[in-house]
């Protein structure tokens, strides 16, 4: 799968998750424990600062990409007009999502932007830039690597 389309997508969520809505990490499940209660309430345990060193990095870059992807598949969706409208967006209902420990996030116009960002870049500048970057490096290594020399050296 290209990172150019829906891994993409997923690191814009998992970016504006955490820089807009929640204004924190993410934390992946592995990283806590949850207890219910007698009175019928979880109580989020934070595992021990021991415990989590020892984790790798990427398994848990792992653990909040699969938070993310549920929550893309669950909650985002695609425009549905021809051209994407941040102020028509806003007037749909907001679309709730639990994440592991227990938070509870709503998300607005933001939930049809992440998708609508493999359509058409430009709605995100920075997102735009790596976008296009992605797509030359992509582009080089396909050429590179997969044409015969004669043609490649022609190109």
């Amino acid at each position: 799968r290209s990172r150019v389309g829906g891994n993409m997508v997923d690191q814009h969520l998992l970016q504006l998750l955490e820089e807009t809505i929640i204004k924190r990490q993410l934390r992946p499940q592995c990283t806590f424990t949850k207890k219910r209660l007698q009175d019928g309430t979880l109580k989020i345990m934070e595992q021990p600062s021991s415990f989590v060193s020892r984790i790798h990095p990427t398994y848990l870059n792992w653990q909040k990409q699969y938070v993310v992807q549920d929550m893309k598949k669950s909650v985002c969706r695609v425009w549905s007009e021809l051209t994407f409208d941040r102020t028509a967006a806003s007037a749909y209902i907001e679309e709730k999502y639990e994440l592991p420990d227990g938070t509870l996030v709503s998300m607005g116009a933001d939930r049809f932007l992440s998708p609508e960002l493999m359509i058409n870049p430009s709605l995100d500048l920075s997102f735009s830039k790596e976008f296009l970057e992605l797509k030359e490096k992509e582009a080089s290594s396909i050429i590179s690597s997969s044409l015969p020399s004669m043609i490649r050296d022609s190109v």
